[in-house]
């Protein structure tokens, strides 16, 4: 039996990646030159959104029954404009024929040219794999009944245990937060429905690559492994639009972040712990913040306080620097999202304390979601 062809439309990948080196994986790009998008060799050398997306669908399907189409139309604040998503769909769907095709990407505004790729995409036996919106909000393509929405839910870390909504072509996921060695580069956790979607992708992956399936056998297939749970409840870890938070620290990283972030929530400041002459500091698109040097000055409205990888900070101090965060918030009321995970001393002596507060610790990679 040939390869199976899956195509992932995202931020790219890093072929170059120890875990991705040896695996059939094609890296493309779509450019824009001169007003004409065109599709020519991509090289990433870096870990990004797309990178972690192919390794979640390796983990589920073996390599040699599998080659892999990575397209990059993600920019790195994992943007992309509606045009760009149009020409890489009419490509896959001239040139590379795929099996699958995984979008963990989403807009809300439906738009009527994408539906009509995607339909002439599925009509010739594709099948094609969406992430919802990541605020349990509608967003497309999921959305539409031919494609196969996916949103994550709250219960264990198995992939083969999911809820299928056959009336709504829809799949909840049993996930969690998957953890990824960056070699050299130390780890990093992600949660959401990307993760989710890679995740089915892989399942139907291994389905295929066992027997030769239509569309409407796989739909047969997916309903007969459905669990029967009717209640879903989904991860409590997708930050609403609503909630007012902090970045810590305040670095080129976090700073070059605002405007991704504000998808998410509504960003109300710095935190920092060292000295400014100056209280608010820009952004690059001109958004001026306030910078807050303790606890103490926290208004009372800040809902979370989104810890970023502390990457100025020495690996001896890194377990001092988190004490003081998760003291300080325990103290002042205030949820915490984390980046990474502060090591398990600290988490055995503050889960307990935050959970009677009725306050949050959570590990989510806040400029990693989609």
């Amino acid at each position: 039996m040939a390869r199976l062809k899956i195509a992932v439309l995202d931020s790219g990948v890093d072929v170059a990646c120890i875990q991705l080196i040896n695996n059939n994986i094609y890296s493309l790009v779509v450019n824009e030159r001169n007003g004409v998008y065109q599709i020519e060799n991509s090289i990433i050398n870096e870990e990004q959104h797309g990178s972690l997306i192919i390794r979640e669908i390796l983990n589920g399907v073996e390599n040699d029954k599998c080659e892999i189409y990575s397209i990059k139309i993600l920019d790195d604040n994992l943007n992309c404009d509606v045009e760009k998503l149009i020409f890489a769909l009419d490509y896959v769907y001239r040139n590379i024929k795929p099996n699958i095709i995984n979008l963990s990407l989403g807009y809300k505004k439906e738009n009527i040219q994408v539906y009509n790729i995607i339909k002439r995409i599925i009509g010739m036996g594709t099948l094609i794999v969406a992430a919802y919106d990541n605020e349990n909000e509608e967003s497309f393509p999921a959305k539409y009944p031919e494609v196969i929405g996916v949103k994550g839910i709250k219960k264990n870390n198995d992939p083969k245990r999911y809820i299928y909504d056959e009336k709504e072509n829809n799949i909840y996921l049993y996930n969690g937060t998957r953890r990824f060695d960056l070699p050299g580069k130390g780890y990093k956790y992600i949660i959401g429905n990307s993760i989710a979607c890679a995740s089915i992708t892989a399942y139907i992956a291994n389905i295929l690559c066992m027997e030769d399936l239509g569309i409407s056998q796989i739909y047969s297939r997916l309903a007969e492994k459905s669990s029967s749970e009717s209640e879903i409840e989904f991860n409590p870890c997708f930050h609403k639009s609503k909630e007012r938070i902090l970045l810590y620290p305040l670095n080129i990283r976090t700073l070059n972040k605002t405007d991704n972030l504000k998808k998410y929530c509504s960003l109300c400041g710095f935190l920092d712990f060292r000295k400014y002459i100056f209280t608010t500091i820009r952004d690059n698109t001109g958004n001026e913040y306030p910078i807050f040097n303790s606890f103490e000055d926290i208004p009372k409205e800040i809902d979370y306080i989104y810890v970023d990888e502390l990457i100025d900070c020495k690996s001896s101090n890194i377990s001092k620097v988190y004490e003081k965060i998760l003291k300080g918030a325990l103290v002042y009321k205030i949820n915490l999202s984390f980046y990474e995970r502060p090591d398990s001393y600290l988490l055995e002596r503050f889960s307990y304390k935050f959970n009677k507060e009725k306050l949050n610790i959570e590990f989510v990679n806040v400029f990693e979601r989609l």
